[in-house]
């Protein structure tokens, strides 16, 4: 595989970018990394900043290059980086980093005082399906007792990264980078319902879910949760968006509100940076 078609399908799933040279590897090679999107300082701070914590630790991988748009967050990291002595060039245009001939607080104290707790976790992934949950790297029915517990038996992903990229096989990565790709739509897909949406009385909603028993337990949570955190509903209402359907293969809306909700799956591109829709 090419240097560049691995690097069109690692942009796809997220962040960071190899920078290796285009040549083959041997076992004692540096690979490069630039960063793009670093996010907040904040707290635990954004994915980009523990994904660079996270690839300092591999052997053999240096961060080369950061890229944000937010001058704050951009020169915050690359301080860090100057403080370690480390040599990095920052980027506010990620466009730039491409072209280029290379390629906090204390968190968990605050999210006890803020957090509620869903299935027994308060700060973490939570996937509930109908006969039971996953948590905590275990599964569970409905009752809460453990029917399995997993075990990490294969290296991180971002070292399966690095590997994939040092050997140039990129089937041997953990997921597709479709995969990234399919899992950033959906989020798009509930921020564009959010964006068409409109204020709307908690009754209101209720009757909107209907029959829905998974989405009216779930919207029950999230009452109580705010509630809990003095937030006041009638003062400020949620937003109810529309349901929207996608089509999968032209990755485009259809039916009621398409039009409108079509209209927020990209932008307009200011010359020259543009990114072109080559699935239109």
């Amino acid at each position: 595989m090419k240097r560049r078609q691995f690097l069109k399908g690692a942009l796809a799933t997220g962040t960071t970018l190899s920078l290796t040279p285009r040549r083959a590897f041997s076992a004692n090679d540096e690979t490069r990394l630039g960063v793009i999107g670093i996010g907040s300082f904040v707290k635990i701070g954004g994915k980009g900043r523990g994904d660079i914590r996270d690839f300092r630790r591999i052997p053999g991988v240096r961060v080369v290059a950061l890229c944000d748009c937010d001058t704050d967050h951009l020169n915050y990291e690359v301080n860090l980086f100057q403080r370690r002595n480390e040599p990095v060039k920052p980027y506010k245009d990620f466009r730039r980093l491409l072209d280029a001939d290379y390629r906090s607080g204390n968190w968990q104290k605050n999210a006890n005082q803020t957090m509620d707790r869903f299935r027994g976790v308060r700060t973490g992934t939570v996937v509930a399906c109908e006969g039971g949950y996953l948590a905590d790297g275990a599964a569970y029915d409905n009752e809460g007792t453990q029917i399995r517990k997993f075990t990490r038996s294969r290296v991180s992903t971002k070292q399966n990264f690095i590997d994939a990229v040092r050997s140039r096989d990129a089937g041997s990565l953990h997921a597709d980078a479709l995969e990234g790709h399919l899992s950033c739509g959906l989020v798009h897909m509930a921020n564009i319902s959010h964006r068409l949406g409109r204020e709307t009385p908690n009754e209101e909603i209720r009757d909107a879910i209907g029959a829905e028993h998974e989405l009216r337990e779930s919207f029950g949570r999230l009452e109580r949760h705010l509630t809990e955190n003095r937030i006041n509903l009638r003062e400020e209402p949620l937003m109810l968006g529309p349901m929207l359907t996608m089509d999968p293969k032209k990755e485009r809306f259809v039916g009621p509100f398409s039009g409108k909700a079509n209209q927020l799956v990209s932008r307009q591109y200011r010359e020259p940076f543009v990114v072109r829709d080559y699935a239109a």
